[in-house]
Formats: C-alpha cells, sequence, structure tokens
C-alpha cells in the first residue's frame, strides 16, 4: 500500500540552491561553477593554506577560477568582424569588484569548470541549481537554458562587449 509514500518524499538529492548549501552544518562544501564540491579531505591539502579554503566553505567561489577567455570561444560563435581583438588572456576579472580580491588568488592552472573538475573530481558531491523563479531577479546575469540546464554566461556576455 502507502509504504513506498515515505522512501519517496525521504529520497536523497544531487542537486542543491545556494540557499540549501549556505544551511548545511557539518558540511565542508565549496561551489565552483555550479559544482559542489566537498573539501573536507583537501582542506589540509589545499597549496594556498587551509584557511584560504575554509573562508570559503558554504560559498560560491567561482571568481577564484577563471573562465576560458572569449578567444577561446569556437569560431563559428565569434563575430570576429565586430570582435577582432578578443581577450585571450586567463584571468579571475570578477576578483577586483570583491572586498578581499587583493587577498586572494586567481587559480590560472585550472582554467573553467573542465578545468576545475579534472582537479577536483574526487571532491564531487552534488550540482547547485538556481530556482527557475530566482532568474530574473538579477539583473546582471545573463543565462541560456540548454536541455533543462541553466548556465550562467554572464562573463562571456561581458568578454564580448
Amino acid at each position: 500500500g502507502i509504504g513506498f509514500l515515505p522512501i519517496f518524499l525521504c529520497r536523497s538529492s544531487d542537486q542543491f540552491t545556494q540557499r540549501e548549501i549556505n544551511n548545511q552544518r557539518g558540511k565542508a562544501w565549496v561551489t565552483i561553477f555550479g559544482t559542489i564540491y566537498d573539501v573536507r579531505n583537501y582542506i589540509k591539502r589545499h597549496p594556498g593554506g587551509s584557511q584560504q579554503i575554509s573562508d570559503f566553505l558554504g560559498q560560491d567561489a567561482s571568481d577564484l577560477f577563471p573562465r576560458p577567455p572569449p578567444s577561446a570561444l569556437p569560431t563559428f560563435c565569434l563575430d570576429t568582424a565586430k570582435n577582432s581583438s578578443l581577450a585571450s588572456e586567463v584571468s579571475c576579472p570578477n576578483l577586483a569588484d570583491r572586498e578581499d580580491g587583493d587577498k586572494l588568488l586567481c587559480h590560472t592552472s585550472m582554467v573553467g569548470p573542465e578545468g576545475v573538475r579534472a582537479v577536483m573530481k574526487g571532491y564531487r558531491t552534488a550540482d547547485m541549481v538556481v530556482a527557475p523563479w530566482k532568474l530574473g531577479e538579477d539583473e546582471e546575469m545573463s543565462y541560456v537554458v540548454l536541455d533543462s540546464s541553466i548556465y550562467d554566461v554572464s562573463g562571456y556576455i561581458d568578454g564580448l562587449r
């Protein structure tokens, strides 16, 4: 009969909103490019020291990791007639906007989501999701929806302007 209902309602999920990540107790989670990493076993091995990674527990640390520059996009994605001088250097432009940006290191050895996943694959625990009703709240966020996934393309859009 009804025995399946509690199992259905209490099933675990590997998708969390930023609010749920912030509210996790006893977890050592950091979000980078929409992927949640459990860094409990990585904190002591972090090259910048344990305090630097501890400061970002429960937060999004994507600003510390550069995205591939717009010039790295496939040529069919670019209008080279309009954008002949696209940025080609790897950097973390959002660090300058942070109060503590001068104290933080741009992780240029891990570029983009693929670079981070390659190094952190053993620590991946879940995915962060954006509640669809929240998308219109951030006027500075540019996003696309492909195959039911939401991608923040703000950095690329800004780089093409």
